[in-house]
């Protein structure tokens, strides 16, 4: 396994990578990707717990209309936001509308 360190490297206005060898595969990332995937998932974090809240609350609510149909959903969207926290990622990827 060969390892190389690129540090800002003249011509690539300040990259800083670190960029590891292995057979055939070559893994880079930089600052700003590791700023963007951090700032993501605070944000995640944020609407994890949003929706754990929103899920727990209208579980409670259907809980006292005895509507166990919509109960069982809302505890679902409560147990996403638990992951989104956990996990620091978005529990739906890919769609516009990201409650569950």
């Amino acid at each position: 396994m060969a390892s190389y360190n690129n540090k800002s490297t003249p011509g690539t206005a300040g990259y800083t990578a670190n960029t590891s060898v292995t057979g055939t595969t070559q893994a880079t990332e930089n600052t700003g990707e590791r700023v963007a995937r951090g700032v993501k998932g605070v944000f995640a974090q944020g609407h994890g717990v949003g929706e754990s809240l929103r899920g727990n609350i209208n579980s409670a609510i259907d809980s006292f209309t005895g509507d166990t149909t919509k109960q069982a959903h809302d505890e679902e969207v409560a147990r996403g936001g638990f992951r989104e926290v956990a996990n620091k990622e978005f529990e739906k990827k890919g769609t516009t509308d990201k409650a569950l």
